[in-house]
């Protein structure tokens, strides 16, 4: 697994794609707009998320957010920076 923990401003955002790991996405403290395929919903502070492998995805911090993102299996990169 590969735990990432973010804080995130308002209104930025991961564009839309998709991988080969399962990610789960936890709202520690604000909101996020998790847009699963053509499905749109604000996740809160307390809810998780859950990307199926190959889901089509992207996310928009509502307001300031603090989440953890798991994923499994690890991931090779992160942000651009190879991991393994």
């Amino acid at each position: 697994m590969t735990f990432a923990y973010y804080d995130i401003s308002a209104d930025a955002d991961v564009h839309a794609h998709e991988h080969h790991n399962e990610e789960v996405w936890h709202v520690v403290a604000g909101a996020l707009e998790l847009t699963l395929g053509d499905v749109t919903r604000v996740v809160h502070a307390g809810e998780a998320a859950i990307v199926t492998v190959g889901e089509h995805h992207s996310v928009r911090a509502v307001e300031p957010t603090h989440a953890i993102v798991v994923d499994y299996p690890v991931r090779e990169s992160l942000a651009g920076i190879r991991l393994r």
